[in-house]
């Protein structure tokens, strides 16, 4: 069997849906038409410009065998809007492993993307592709960008798991039978009731994209100055990242007087098997550095109500150890662990610069493909 490598330019409806299917068939997670959705969300609509898709297709019968994705993006350092871009979707067919496709076609996406000006390509590759990416490809670990796994367990559903062999089988048997979860879900309602603070109103946001109006442009302007390396998370870009995705984020907003002082984007879904748990997600948040004992707070606080109100198993979140904008994680007693995978970024001569900055940069889930 032979093949070829297509580039889909320009990217149009067909490739996209001949793309997503090809990805349908290798995650489990999502049906084929949430994956086609959330492909031409991220590629052909792209608030930047169309992304970057590379792909091996069989000559006989036009079949996509592997696949690599660059996603446009803004960052904003030094104080300026730069071109950068998101690597992944990195999938090969069991039938078609070790055939050298990963190296090529990581290598088309990368550097088309840097030829249409995109000269930094950063990734957050599985324990999987990390290696091909650090040791083959010309991509470098961010040391500095290190990442923490915030959760917060409110149920024995998530608790016992992570305990694992430390709980006798029986034991566990009986902590996750139903009547247990219930009492650990009360629990956890009791243990995490904290009072509001009554002068910051904290409200979810109503309505589609036009909902995000200029006040999220104010906030962001006078934010920025504040944050040496962050994605720009202007009105035009939440709008793109939370309004117009096929997944049901929900947008929190923080007022003081009327005025936009913050937000925060949580979404509710159950993870994949073998965890399944009902998980609230604080996928990105927010506001000045100097107003995260008010504002942070008050977001955090409501973001921990919803999951509790919503019966999840967990509170997750993922940031930067290092980050401008910190959420008081200790205020319900998060566990933050260290988080294995990595921030790379390819060593072209601007990517090498933004490996060498050592500043703070706020990082979250938002920041990835992981929704």
């Amino acid at each position: 069997m032979t093949w070829h490598l297509e580039t889909f330019e320009p990217l149009d409806a067909a490739g996209c849906t001949k793309v997503s299917d090809f990805l349908a068939s290798q995650t489990r997670s999502r049906d084929a038409a949430l994956r086609g959705a959330i492909m031409r969300w991220k590629l052909l609509d792209n608030e930047v410009r169309p992304g970057f898709v590379s792909a091996m297709v069989t000559d006989h019968d036009d079949r996509v065998v592997s696949l690599c994705t660059v996603t446009p993006k803004r960052l904003w350092c030094d104080g300026a809007v730069q071109p950068w871009a998101e690597i992944g979707d990195t999938f090969t067919d069991d039938a078609f492993q070790r055939k050298g496709m990963f190296s090529a076609l990581v290598n088309a996406s990368r550097s088309r993307a840097q030829d249409a000006g995109f000269g930094i390509v950063y990734g957050e590759p599985n324990t999987q592709s990390a290696p091909g990416y650090l040791n083959k490809l010309a991509f470098a670990i961010k040391d500095n960008a290190g990442l923490l796994n915030c959760s917060l367990p409110l149920s024995a559903r998530s608790i016992v798991p992570r305990l694992g062999a430390r709980l006798p089988a029986a034991v566990a048997a009986r902590l996750l039978s139903a009547p247990a979860v219930a009492l650990s879900r009360i629990a956890s309602r009791a243990l995490t009731w904290r009072p509001r603070r009554r002068e910051v109103e904290v409200e979810p946001l109503v309505g589609g994209p036009g909902a995000i109006s200029a006040d999220f442009d104010r906030l962001w302007e006078r934010v920025r100055a504040a944050l040496p390396i962050a994605q720009v998370r202007d009105a035009r870009y939440l709008a793109w990242r939370y309004r117009q995705h096929p997944l049901p984020f929900r947008i929190y907003t923080a007022r003081e007087g009327g005025a936009l002082r913050g937000w925060l984007v949580t979404m509710l879904a159950t993870d994949p098997p073998p965890l399944s748990e009902h998980r609230l997600s604080i996928v990105d948040w927010l506001f000045a550095p100097d107003d995260a004992a008010g504002i942070g707070t008050a977001l955090l606080d409501v973001a921990v109500r919803e999951g509790v109100d919503g019966q999840a198993d967990v509170v997750g979140a993922q940031t930067a150890i290092a980050t401008p904008l910190p959420l008081p994680w200790r205020r319900y007693g998060f566990v933050r662990r260290p988080l294995p995978k990595p921030v790379i970024v390819h060593t072209s001569d601007a990517g090498r610069r933004f490996l060498e900055r050592s500043e703070a940069w706020h990082y979250t889930l938002g920041d990835t493909d992981a929704f």
